[in-house]
Order: structure tokens, then sequence, then C-alpha cells
């Protein structure tokens, strides 16, 4: 009797496996596809627009002009468009050139955010782009939306939780039964000289398995992202500011190198990675990174500066995070690969070209042992 159940339940669990791939198996092929392209978005994008976003390898090394100096030029230049400047990232590499983000001054054009790029030496304009219309973000924004908005997001968000429901499920099905230590060597290698059917049974389990905890890491990565709130609220990670009022405010407008200036003193130990300019007398937010926090590329540490008078309104470190902050904080590093540089992004590019392997196999596997497959062969 325990038999029969044991086997029962072996068979609804290896349906629930199967349908669960025939139904968003798809969806989970696109997602790691397109998640393996942006593991690397920010070097392919140089290389498919070296003209934007590097200077010529003579150039690299020159002085650079300062943060308000090409500033001016860009707000100069959105001003002339009815936009505004939204913020400025810090260069990736020597040879890049400066990036900054503007948006409509009209509320009814929506979040569009345009990317302009100024030469760091020369101060020449060398053009813009709209995010979402060139390659790697277009490829990004599927990534996250299917390109149907927040539809799309909470889609791909229900339908992570069912890709992680058929990673165990598989897990199931693959763990092997009996006894004796060949039953594991048998399991995790692929068996010699077998028939089609065994090689794709054999070579959709080993990849499974030897996949099954990176594409894990992925898959629930990918659905906190979706839903943020719910597993902060859960486990009661507000990511709290320090407010820290200076004592001795500026009397002037401030500038950008003054911010970075005084972002380096109230927190020595990070470097500066982003600005966020509101829309008129509204704060500054920096973003900043230290050597232990996991997202290189932004970071976790904030610092907000009131433009007219340089009074601190708050700030956060990666050193002072809560347990649930700083676990919450690995989540998109790890999505992204980021959290261990280019060793870290090459393994997520491996794992995002896993689903197409175990839906290639899985669905011819099944084919072959359906009606269907078996007409296929006398074809």
């Amino acid at each position: 009797m325990t038999r029969l159940r044991r086997f029962t339940s072996y068979n609804t669990i290896r349906r629930l496996h199967l349908w669960l791939a025939l139904s968003i198996g798809l969806l989970f092929v696109v997602a790691g596809l397109s998640g393996s392209i942006i593991a690397f978005d920010h070097a392919i994008d140089e290389s498919l627009n070296p003209h934007l976003l590097l200077v010529k390898e003579d150039e690299a090394g020159k002085p650079r002009l300062s943060y308000d100096a090409m500033l001016s030029t860009a707000r100069a230049y959105a001003a002339e468009r009815g936009l505004y400047v939204s913020g400025l990232q810090s260069r990736r590499l020597p040879e890049s050139t400066q990036m900054f983000w503007m948006r409509p001054l009209e509320k009814g054009h929506g979040w569009t955010t345009y990317e302009l790029f100024i030469h760091p030496v020369s101060g020449e304009v060398l053009g813009q782009r709209t995010w979402g219309e060139y390659f790697t973000s277009f490829v990004y924004m599927f990534h996250h939306t299917l390109w149907l908005g927040k539809t799309g997001k909470l889609i791909l968000g229900y339908s992570a939780i069912g890709m992680l429901l058929m990673l165990f499920s598989g897990l199931y099905v693959w763990w092997p039964r009996g006894q004796g230590e060949k039953r594991w060597q048998h399991a995790l290698t692929l068996k010699k000289k077998a028939g089609i059917l065994r090689r794709l049974l054999d070579f959709h389990r080993v990849a499974g398995i030897y996949g099954l905890l990176t594409l894990t890491v992925v898959v629930f990565t990918g659905i906190y992202a979706v839903f943020p709130e719910f597993f902060r609220e859960t486990a009661g990670a507000t990511a709290p500011m320090r407010q820290t009022p200076l004592e001795q405010p500026l009397d002037k407008t401030l500038t950008v190198d003054e911010a970075i200036a005084r972002m380096e003193q109230l927190q020595p130990e990070s470097g500066f990675s982003r600005i966020y300019f509101g829309n008129g007398n509204e704060d500054w937010l920096l973003t900043l990174s230290t050597q232990d926090d996991p997202r290189a590329d932004h970071g976790y540490n904030r610092v907000t500066l009131h433009p007219a008078t340089g009074a601190l309104r708050d700030q956060r470190r990666w050193s002072e995070a809560s347990t649930a902050d700083r676990f919450f904080g690995w989540m998109f590093p790890l999505h992204s690969g980021e959290a261990f540089g280019s060793a870290g992004r090459f393994i997520v590019l491996l794992t995002g070209l896993l689903p197409t392997v175990l839906m290639v196999t899985g669905t011819w596997r099944w084919l072959r042992k359906t009606r269907h497959g078996k007409a296929l062969r006398k074809t």
C-alpha cells in the first residue's frame, strides 16, 4: 500500500512538472535568454554604440571637465527641448563618456527617459537616445515587463512562482530511489550506449540537477523583483534612512562637485555612483557603493542633500543595515550576477541558457513518447 501511494505521488508530481513545463516553459526560455543578454548589457551596449559611450583611447587619459561644466551644457540642451536633467552617473570605464538622464517637463509624457551623452574632454554633445528603444534597454524592459507594463510584470512574477514549483517537482522526479551507491552515479551521469529516449532523459535530468541551484536563485530573486513590498513587509525590512542634519548648511546653491565632496565627507568609505535631481528645488539623492556592498554598479548607500542649502536631509549605510535589509540587498545583485563581478555575470549568462536546454530536451522526449511523436517518426 505504501509503495502504491509513493507511485501515485510520483506520477502526480511528474504530471505537474510536465504541465507546468508545457504551459510556462516558453516564458521560462525567453526570460532566461533575455537575462543572459542583459547580464553583460553594459559591455554589449558599448560594443554596439561606441560613438556615444566611449571616447578615443588617446583621449581617455586627458583631464575631464567638471561635472558642473557638463551639467550646464546638458541643462541648456534639455531646456531647448522641453526637458529637464533628472540625473547623472559616474563613468564605468576610464574611457566612458558622461551620461545624463533627461525627462519631459510636462507630466503628460509619462516617465519617458532620454539619455544624453557629452564628451568629457571637449564638452561636445555626442547625441541622445530614448530608454527602451535601443537594443540592450529593449531587452531589459522585455525581461522585466514583456513590454506590457505592470500587467507583463505580474505575468512574469506569477509565472516565476510556477517556475520555482516546476524546478522543485523536477527535483522530486529526479531523486534516486532504491538502494546502493550506483543509483546516485546513474542519476548524476549520462548513460553510455543508450537509446535516444534515454539519452534525452539523462541529458534533461543532468542539466537540470547541475543547474538547479543557480536556476533557483535566479528565479527566486526574480520573484522578489516583482513583489518586493510583500517580502519586505513580511520580514519587517524598512531600509531606514538616518536623519542627521548638518550643523552649518551652505548659503548658496549646491553644485554637483560640492555635493560629491560633501558625500565623501559624510561617507568616506563610499564611492560615488549616481545623482538624481528633482524637477525644481527638490532634494538631490546621491547613491554610493562600498567594497562590501554586493550592488557595486549602483550602491546601497544613500545621501540626500537639499540643493539650495546643501543641508543633509538623511543618509543610509550598508554597514548599518538590518539583517533583513542586507538579505534583500543581495536580491538584485544575485539576479544580475553583479554581486560576483564578471564571474557572477558569466554564471548568470549560462544559467539563462539552461531553460532552453531543458525545454528542448524535455519537449523532444515528450513528443517521442506520444502518439504524435510516433507519427513523426513514421514520416
